[in-house]
């Protein structure tokens, strides 16, 4: 089911552009997935997908006929388009080419097991992409997003992540004093990058959350107080770590 149209109408154009905003993307329960990798990896997931466009020279490369035919046996048409229009269609600089139009899920706090990442007001895209993925990695269960984080749904997020959104499943609370009750059961740690026990000698009572503060505010002193803060050991001289870099070391000495 492939289609040859180079150039779309204007309401067509429209539509897709709007849903470069959060405004749109929640109007309709629609969002964008641009690049070659995260579009197969949406067709692997169990997301919807609505509408698909790529630039002609791709049939050339090498496993895009298999790409086609799984958009083929979704349902869906393959639409061609040329560069110039792909490229308005884009929030990337340079697109690799396609775009894919998939349809917004819900999750529940049930389909979250497991240990888990808590995101409290991660403001970055390409931070929140990336635990998306540092997630997917260390075979995490799912997110948790506070009340101020940016949209997961915000096309840089899923870019970033290379794939990995469409595996892990990720709620979003109004505030983190929700998570005792809905997550009882986990162990709560709290990312510090000066104060905390070492997470060399830090004995892990499974599944817990693993909580991760603002870029530029990290998490607050009474930020459940109660919860055990963890450090990385600084062997440098650097004053900190990128947010998601602080991550996936700390969950590679806690899980490997």
């Amino acid at each position: 089911m492939e289609k040859k149209e180079l150039s779309l109408s204007k309401e067509k154009l429209k539509f897709l552009t709007s849903l470069q905003e959060k405004k749109y993307r929640a109007i309709h329960g629609l969002f964008p997935v641009e690049g070659i990798l995260p579009a197969e990896e949406l067709l692997q997931s169990e997301f919807k997908l609505k509408e698909f466009y790529y630039i002609p020279w791709l049939k050339n490369r090498p496993g895009f006929d298999e790409l086609l035919e799984k958009v083929k046996q979704r349902g869906v048409e393959a639409i061609e388009v040329d560069g110039q229009t792909l490229k308005k269609l884009s929030s990337e600089q340079a697109p690799q080419g396609v775009l894919a139009i998939a349809e917004k899920r819900d999750f529940s706090e049930n389909q979250l097991q497991g240990n888990l990442l808590l995101c409290h007001q991660i403001q970055d895209p390409g931070n929140l992409g990336t635990l998306f993925r540092i997630a997917h990695w260390f075979g995490l269960g799912g997110i948790i997003l506070t009340s101020g984080s940016v949209e997961a749904w915000n096309p840089k997020v899923v870019r970033s992540s290379m794939g990995s959104f469409f595996h892990i499943p990720w709620i979003l609370i109004d505030s983190a004093s929700e998570i005792p009750q809905a997550f009882g059961e986990h162990q709560l740690l709290l990312s510090s990058p000066h104060a905390g026990r070492s997470v060399s000698d830090f004995p892990l009572k499974k599944p817990f959350i693993l909580a991760l503060g603002n870029e530029s505010r990290g998490l607050a002193e009474d930020f459940f107080s109660e919860a055990e803060r963890i450090t990385l050991p600084r062997l440098g001289g650097a004053e900190s770590l990128n947010v998601a870099a602080a991550a996936a070391a700390i969950l590679a000495r806690l899980l490997l």
